[in-house]
């Protein structure tokens, strides 16, 4: 089967899932521009047009039924602008019913300062799920990337997209030249710690915090 042809325009990553298990990224470079067959196992296709040193990424997800016209689209990005993320609130007050629409204004001018960015999900137009993202460097990880308030809408959990999500965001690590990544969960969240530890993720320790 002969996998759809879509534009990837300058900067994107694309994969497209026949009838496989699990999404997967790669950061081989091809030698040009084409799009590169990279893994072919029980009918999983990863095609893949590498950018070197992208700021934005864009990424198209198509799952294709082979017995009818039924497609899924989900476009991921990587958000730098205040005025891209400042819609995404309805998202971030899921996770956090104590913020305002007023204090997540005022605390993405500070985040922005110190190189937040964020990962977005949408289907057509609709923002699906996003991840806070942080690049920096500890001595006992080096370059590392942080992922931060992850939520997935209410509507569309259970469908794989934060798994999706996870993988572009570890994709997009490896691409910004980092060794490690990390992340919090609250201890109660033990569906959370479920589904992390799927994803390769260790538990390393605790994470204290003190209110001043």
């Amino acid at each position: 089967m002969m996998p759809a042809r879509f534009q990837t325009g300058g900067k994107y990553l694309s994969l497209i899932r026949l009838e496989g298990e699990r999404s997967c990224f790669s950061n081989v470079k091809p030698e040009s521009g084409l799009i590169l067959l990279l893994k072919s196992t029980k009918g999983e296709a990863l095609f893949y047009n590498y950018v070197q040193r992208f700021i934005k990424i864009s990424m198209l997800f198509q799952t294709l039924r082979t017995n009818n016209a039924t497609t899924m689209v989900y476009n991921f990005q990587v958000l730098t602008q205040k005025a891209e993320m400042l819609p995404h609130y309805p998202l971030i007050r899921q996770l956090s019913p104590g913020v305002t629409a007023e204090r997540y204004d005022f605390l993405l001018d500070d985040m922005l300062a110190h190189g937040y960015r964020m990962a977005a999900v949408f289907e057509e137009a609709d923002c699906v799920g996003i991840s806070g993202i942080w690049v920096a460097t500890k001595i006992y990880s080096g370059r590392y990337l942080e992922m931060d308030n992850v939520v997935v809408a209410e509507t569309h959990r259970s469908k794989g997209i934060g798994q999706l999500l996870t993988d572009f965001v570890i994709s997009f690590a490896q691409s910004e030249g980092c060794k490690t990544i990390m992340l919090d969960a609250y201890l109660e969240n033990e569906k959370a710690h479920v589904f992390y530890e799927r994803a390769g993720f260790l538990k390393r320790g605790y994470h204290f915090i003190k209110k001043l």
